[in-house]
């Protein structure tokens, strides 16, 4: 299957000076269960990997997840040739992939597997270090990394990457791995965000609403109808259904000056972009996350939408953030307070984590 399933070798790769001689594989997938999160992060850490003169190689479960990948990388694919392997066995059944793994691992010798996966359970990273070995044992295996947000067990990995707000919890939890890449810092933002200077207008011109990629609570129409009336010169940008797909997002983030947002990637995004927020859940992983961004001083959390009586307060309660940010009755303390802000957001995660995560695979 893999050989069907690859692009062509890479041709226009831009690399340093020097190759790192390394090959890293990057096990994830993407669906209609699952979304396409888990590849988009690590496209992100691909990019900074092939940056540093790495050789990089998805292997996608089936066919369902190299559409998702396609999709995902339109103008990637066609300008960079991403290499592709298909495994050709259904999402959701990792123990089937184990020996088709090890086999190809000990065709190509990669010296990282980075995994990247909702499906793999606590014993699995074990049992795919004993099947990359061969008999004769007379090759070492590949040291093993994965991504992790669930904290459902410690994975029998060299390195753990978590990139939750609490990262004093996030040390506690994980022993096995060697390596631990914890805390906002490592958050795998895309290249856009790398970095991004910082932009404190005198006065609140544009406000984001976001909601991500699904709505259930008709949040942008009752947010616009809220926000829209609060000042005369009020312009909005949006990240939701029935809105313009957005490719430039660092851009359009960072020509607004306050954002109401639902919890998730984005709440790193516009941290990595100084865009001070007030944040609302949908969903439990949603709540706890805007909980731990408002602990670190990140965010102002709203509450969750799901509760009639957070929704009865939405108003009065977006209403008063905003003012208090823009309604010009005391312009240099509403200046501080968003500068403030902006700082916290931005001393939390500056965009480089995709970079690091790079860095840390090449050099360990």
């Amino acid at each position: 299957m893999c050989g069907a399933g690859e692009f062509p070798e890479p041709q226009n790769v831009r690399k340093n000076a020097m190759s790192t001689g390394k090959r890293i594989w990057i096990r994830a997938d993407a669906n209609e269960q699952i979304a396409s999160g888990h590849l988009a992060r690590t496209l992100s850490i691909a990019c900074e990997l092939r940056t540093m003169g790495a050789e990089v190689r998805f292997v996608l479960a089936d066919d369902k997840s190299r559409e998702w990948f396609l999709a995902l990388t339109k103008k990637a694919a066609e300008e960079k040739n991403w290499r592709v392997c298909v495994l050709g066995i259904p999402y959701g059944m990792p123990e089937r992939e184990l020996p088709l793994l090890a086999t190809l691992a000990k065709e190509e010798r990669p010296d990282w597997i980075l995994v990247d996966s909702y499906a793999v359970s606590p014993d699995w990273f074990s049992k795919l270090r004993k099947a990359l070995w061969d008999d004769e044992k007379t090759c070492s295996s590949p040291c093993l990394a994965f991504i992790d947000d669930e904290r459902a067990f410690d994975p029998d990995v060299d390195l753990v990457i978590n990139y939750d707000p609490d990262s004093e919890n996030l040390e506690r939890f994980y022993h096995a791995a060697s390596v631990r890449l914890l805390g906002p810092q490592y958050a795998p933002l895309r290249e856009q965000f790398a970095d991004r200077r910082l932009l404190i207008r005198p006065a609140v011109r544009k406000i984001l609403i976001s909601t991500g990629g699904t709505d259930p609570f008709g949040m942008t129409e009752k947010l616009f109808s809220i926000l829209s009336g609060l000042l005369p010169a009020l312009n909005f940008a949006f990240l939701a259904p029935g809105h313009p797909r957005v490719e430039k997002v660092a851009d359009l983030l960072t020509d607004c000056d306050l954002a109401v947002s639902a919890a998730g990637t984005t709440l790193y995004e516009l941290c990595a972009c100084g865009v001070p927020t007030l944040a609302f859940s949908m969903a439990d992983n949603q709540a706890l996350f805007a909980r731990q961004m408002a602990e670190e001083g990140a965010v102002t959390y709203l509450g969750d939408v799901r509760d009639g009586a957070v929704r009865e307060e939405l108003a009065g309660k977006v209403t008063d953030w905003v003012l208090a940010r823009s309604s010009g009755d005391d312009p240099e303390s509403e200046l501080r307070l968003r500068e403030q802000e902006a700082l916290r957001m931005h001393a939390l995660t500056d965009g480089l984590g995709s970079r690091r995560i790079a860095k840390a695979l090449l050099e360990t």
